[in-house]
């Protein structure tokens, strides 16, 4: 018992005290999503992809530069005619339900006969052919990013989540079945689980990245992207891409430019995201190489099952490509130190790689080819990253797998046809 006033306890101090304990017990614990670890373990015992490390160089500075001189950064996302504008919940769900779905869109047919959508006057393919997808449904009052709405299949039936997917050209959207159970499935753990709600997810995580990343893994069958390798005379491991789960988390960040829902105090932990797109710029700009063995299996357009060794290199590879990337550019331009992630060079390298594609269309290049990706006129390759470009040369003087193997300088690769809901 207190005896004087004196030893009363300061009531304001407490509070104090007690908010600032709240607050550091409330941090979350640091998670290891394992990406990048199993990423650097791939290119260390990979036989059939390797890392060009003199070329990163050259190509770090290049991606730098003109990455400073577009203005590059979290802003780009919604600055994007038909990405979501308001900052809000609604918005949020829009991200959940658009990466949720955001996998394999590439196709052997042509650009017009491939899937597309028309919406506000415009054709929209590959990854914006999901967003004007769900666009166009919400417009016609379809509640499409509502998880109740995913798992009551008489307001939703199948026949209506066919209607949401048509294509507007002779092409359906691949794997539809696989989305509409991706739906289904992610509705029944959110109404179960979360309310209904991803928010609940998303405060969950407590402002981490890389727990979002665990908890949408952990939850959600079809955000486990996790494979077993066993590398050339070594033991069966499981490796960890999350791509969509990391994608999800970084489009939630750029989206809502680091703050709100968007604010991760670890952002740094999400990694590239490792698809099929991203890996041609890399090997164009001599960043990876491949053995004869596959570089001849990409160019013949064989598919390559979702889980093979192939598809494992490309993918690990890639992510630690990147890594090395941003790790040269952080150490070459000390001022990109805070300013510079994974994530804003994966965005920048995608971005590119679509904007070459749309270059090579308008040019009618694919009537010569049969696949667009292997016409990108040089023009466009040399202003879009300029000295990088030359590190092609320097390393074909040395003689390299790709000339033995007969590619055609110039020339850019196919992309790898894996289909699979991980990318």
């Amino acid at each position: 018992m207190y005896s004087s006033d004196e030893d009363e306890p300061d009531l304001d101090l407490l509070a104090l005290l007690r908010s600032h304990l709240t607050l550091k017990s409330n941090k979350s614990p640091k998670v290891d999503t394992r990406a990048l670890r199993d990423a650097e373990y791939i290119a260390d015992n990979a036989i059939d992809v390797a890392l060009q490390r003199e070329h990163i160089i050259e190509a770090a500075d290049s991606i730098w530069f003109s990455m400073q001189e577009k203005g590059y950064s979290t802003e780009t996302w919604s600055e994007h005619e038909i990405h979501p504008k308001e900052k809000n919940e609604e918005t949020l769900n829009f991200i959940f339900t658009l990466d949720l779905l955001n996998f394999s869109f590439w196709s052997e047919l042509n650009h017009e006969k491939r899937f597309s959508i028309q919406y506000r006057g415009k054709k929209w393919t590959g990854y914006w052919s999901i967003v004007a997808t769900l666009q166009r449904a919400l417009d016609e009052g379809i509640p499409i990013t509502s998880p109740y709405f995913w798992v009551d299949e008489q307001i939703c039936p199948d026949e209506l989540l066919r209607h949401v997917f048509r294509s507007d050209s002779e092409e359906d959207i691949p794997l539809l079945d696989d989305r509409i159970a991706c739906l289904r499935e992610a509705g029944e753990v959110l109404c179960k689980r979360y309310d209904g709600r991803f928010a609940h997810m998303v405060t969950e995580a407590n402002e981490s990245a890389s727990a979002l990343v665990m908890l949408l893994a952990e939850n959600f069958p079809c955000f486990d992207d996790s494979h077993q390798w066993v590398p050339s005379g070594g033991t069966a491991r499981t490796v960890h891409f999350y791509k969509r789960a990391q994608i999800l988390v970084a489009d939630i960040w750029a989206c809502f430019n680091k703050t709100s829902y968007g604010t991760f105090n670890d952002i740094s932990t999400i990694t590239m995201f490792a698809d099929y797109r991203v890996p041609v710029i890399l090997h164009y700009l001599s960043c990876l190489r491949y053995s004869p063995p596959l570089t001849s299996h990409i160019h013949n357009l064989i598919p390559i099952p979702t889980g093979h060794s192939f598809e494992i290199q490309i993918r690990g590879c890639s992510i630690w490509c990147v890594e090395m990337i941003k790790r040269t550019i952080e150490r070459r331009h000390p001022e990109s130190r805070g300013r510079i992630n994974s994530i804003l060079i994966d965005f920048y390298l995608y971005d590119t790689a679509k904007e070459m594609e749309k270059k090579a269309i308008e040019r009618e290049e694919e009537e010569k080819w049969r696949n667009v990706e292997e016409n990108i006129p040089m023009g466009d390759l040399r202003r879009v990253f300029g000295g990088a470009l030359e590190v092609g040369k320097k390393m074909r003087k040395g003689g390299n797998w790709e000339d033995r193997d007969g590619v055609e300088k110039g020339a850019m690769i196919p992309h790898h046809r894996t289909r699979s809901i991980w990318y």
